[in-house]
């Protein structure tokens, strides 16, 4: 069994945030019903950033939020 498995060693958050966009991008046109589980915080705004001029049509595409302070407490 052939495993596609890349490692790809960056020097920055935002050389990191580059190819992430890269890589969502070809996911996101390939898909006809996109849904995306993603984080909350400080660490993926550089790529949300770069992610968001790049993307031209979000239509039909879902986000779920996994922020862990989503969550209620009681």
């Amino acid at each position: 069994m052939k495993e596609n498995i890349q490692l790809h060693v960056l020097p920055n958050l935002y050389a990191i945030s580059r190819k992430t966009v890269d890589i969502f991008h070809d996911v996101h046109k390939k898909s006809n019903n996109p849904i995306y589980i993603v984080p909350g915080g400080a660490t993926p705004r550089i790529f949300y950033s770069i992610l968001s001029d790049r993307i031209q049509d979000w239509s039909k595409t879902h986000f779920i939020l996994s922020d862990e302070r989503l969550t209620q407490n009681k």
